[in-house]
């Protein structure tokens, strides 16, 4: 063999191991349970120390859209990345993720906070009453910009039952009740109330009157009860702004205008 020949190999070869790495940074799909047989990238096989969970809404109408995250635990968790898929309906994709064909993936590996990475998306429900399956598949990576030590597992399947409009009760009391924010109009601060009926963690978005994401969303745990949650925008321009309240899947939306 040529020394050429043999230079050109290797040169190949390495080009082709940093493309691999490199494209798997940015997120792949085709792993999930649905399709595919995991990270194997990230290691052969399943890791039961790394915890991958889907939540959101059991019941959704047909066309329905609820707000759903995956949760992701254990393992390095220096970063963290995942792919998601559903067996019907539209999947969207949150802060942090893209979409590619009918599936979603991370843009760039996330980092955790208070020792959990979460992916926030969107799902809306097929025209035909069914029932559902959300997949995910996540990893937790040290960040060595290689993959030895690295870990992944499945998330259990997510099942959602779609029904029709009658089949179901919409006088089923909500699990929270979110109110008018004060002062309204306010500078720079303002006090948002809401009422939990049962202890859970609870999820604040602030988007701009387009219904864009301004930054990440606010994640904290609260006691059943009344509770107020204190929002500062001083850093943003005059303008109307919405303000949605995420509990156990289900969401409400209010307005609040800042004036300087």
């Amino acid at each position: 063999m040529s020394k050429v020949f043999f230079l050109t190999l290797i040169f190949g070869m390495t080009a082709g191991v940093s493309w691999m790495v490199t494209a798997s940074s940015s997120g792949v799909t085709g792993r999930t349970q649905k399709n595919g047989d995991g990270c194997d990238c990230h290691g052969s096989n399943v890791n039961p120390s790394v915890q991958v969970l889907i939540s959101g809404p059991d019941q959704l109408k047909v066309g329905e859209t609820g707000n759903y995250s995956v949760a992701i635990s254990g393992g390095p968790l220096v970063r963290a990345g995942v792919n998601v898929a559903a067996s019907a309906g539209t999947l969207a994709a949150g802060s942090g993720l893209k979409k590619v064909g009918s599936e979603l993936t991370h843009s760039t590996p996330k980092a955790p906070a208070s020792g959990i990475v979460t992916f926030d998306f969107l799902y809306t429900a097929p025209s035909t009453a069914s029932q559902i399956t959300l997949f995910a598949t996540g990893n937790s990576v040290n960040f060595t910009g290689g993959t030895g030590g690295d870990s992944w597992n499945h998330s259990p399947g997510k099942t959602v039952d779609v029904v029709t409009n009658t089949s179901v009760d919409d006088r089923q009391p909500s699990d929270f009740t979110l109110g008018s924010n004060y002062p309204n109009p306010f500078n720079p601060s303002t006090t948002i109330p809401f009422t939990l009926q049962t202890p859970g963690v609870v999820k604040l978005w602030i988007r701009d009157v387009q219904g864009r994401a301004i930054g990440e969303p606010d994640t904290r745990y609260f006691t059943s009860g009344s509770h107020t949650w204190q929002v500062d925008l001083r850093d943003l321009p005059s303008g109307t702004y919405l303000y949605t309240l995420a509990v156990n899947g289900r969401t409400d939306t209010r307005r609040m205008t800042l004036v300087k």
